[in-house]
């Protein structure tokens, strides 16, 4: 038991190792489960309402604030979960802001009464404003004078519209736990000046195992 403690333990850390992401995150992912993946929704068939904030940074001028709030509601009849949820990003002091509003579904399924399959589906729409006046870009510093004059940059729009979707999958077998999931599966372009931007595809994954602790006398 001591050396499967072991080996888990340092599978979590090389995992946290290899994990990209564009997305906003939390430093502490419990907190925000549905936004890792969207099959970690309610608790033991119940209805849940949850918020976060998160302010990293606050002494360089508000870098980045987010705040996200949501509703997950059980149907028992269906053992389905549906939410509601909604992510507000502002980054630079509100330079750069994010809306996304999505909408989440999962399903429980039992087999041989110990194994528990949650297969969910989240689909989603981005909002993102850029206020360009708060910018300033190499080319408006006089390397002369050091002077800041006008921005020389070319901007196409200042606002982007944007379909996301991402699939899920949870499993409980016993004292394993374990989960997977895909972000971003509509391609979307998210470029201010007319170039391409495009978000890649973020994966996740998720293991845990449930260890018992007595305390002896």
């Amino acid at each position: 038991m001591y050396c499967m403690r072991i080996f888990f333990a340092v599978c979590m850390v090389f995992l946290s190792l290899i994990g990209f992401s564009q997305d906003s995150h939390y430093s502490q992912p419990s907190n925000y489960g549905v936004n890792l993946n969207p099959a970690f929704m309610g608790v033991n068939g119940n209805n849940t309402a949850f918020f976060n904030y998160r302010n990293q940074w606050p002494a360089i001028n508000n870098a980045y604030i987010t705040n996200f709030f949501g509703y997950n509601h059980y149907i028992q009849k269906y053992k389905m979960y549906v939410g509601l949820n909604h992510l507000y990003d502002k980054e630079g002091n509100g330079t750069l802001k994010t809306h996304y509003f999505s909408l989440n579904a999962a399903k429980d399924f039992m087999l041989w009464d110990k194994l528990l399959i949650r297969p969910a589906l989240k689909f989603g729409f981005i909002n993102k404003t850029i206020d360009f006046s708060r910018l300033t870009f190499g080319s408006m510093i006089n390397p002369g004078m050091g002077n800041v004059s006008g921005s020389e940059e070319d901007f196409v729009k200042r606002s982007t519209n944007s379909f996301n979707a991402a699939i899920g999958s949870y499993f409980n077998f016993k004292n394993l736990e374990f989960g997977f999931a895909f972000h971003n599966l509509i391609p979307s372009n998210e470029s201010f000046t007319g170039g391409s931007s495009v978000i890649s595809v973020r994966s996740a994954l998720q293991v845990a195992y449930n260890f018992a602790f007595t305390l002896g006398n």
